[in-house]
């Protein structure tokens, strides 16, 4: 009788603290602030200011350093390319969900949860593999 509601916890708090409720929740807020910084230089003026600061390791002085001021705007619009994006994370979540669901009539759970998990670990091997390397 525990062993099936542990499974079930196990995997609702794996699910839960996954980041997807997270992301789904601010996809365009997230796909804006990456098409804004894309487009940072372009679109805003920027000023820089040389300082000069001391190295507290060292004791020596450091010249010609710049900081980047920015200024912020708040009546800022959102870029449209962010609504594309979350429309097109969404057509695709449905499209996965139709696949799913036509998965499990022929293949069952465990099955797609052991394949799932199988898939997870050699993709994180290799992205990890992949960020040592560079």
């Amino acid at each position: 009788m525990y062993k099936p509601f542990l499974i079930i916890m196990a995997m609702l708090f794996l699910q839960q603290f996954s980041g997807i409720s997270i992301i789904r929740s601010y996809v365009v807020v997230i796909f804006n602030e990456i098409f804004h910084d894309a487009n940072f230089d372009r679109h805003h003026n920027t000023t820089h200011h040389n300082f000069t600061a001391e190295d507290p390791l060292q004791g020596e002085r450091i010249h010609n350093s710049t900081i980047v001021e920015t200024g912020c705007v708040s009546d800022e619009k959102t870029d449209n390319r962010a609504y594309l994006a979350a429309i097109v994370i969404a057509i695709i979540r449905f499209l996965s969900s139709v696949l799913l669901s036509r998965l499990l009539v022929n293949h069952g759970r465990r099955k797609l949860y052991m394949m799932s998990g199988w898939y997870f670990s050699v993709c994180f091997s290799c992205m990890c593999f992949v960020d040592l390397l560079l």
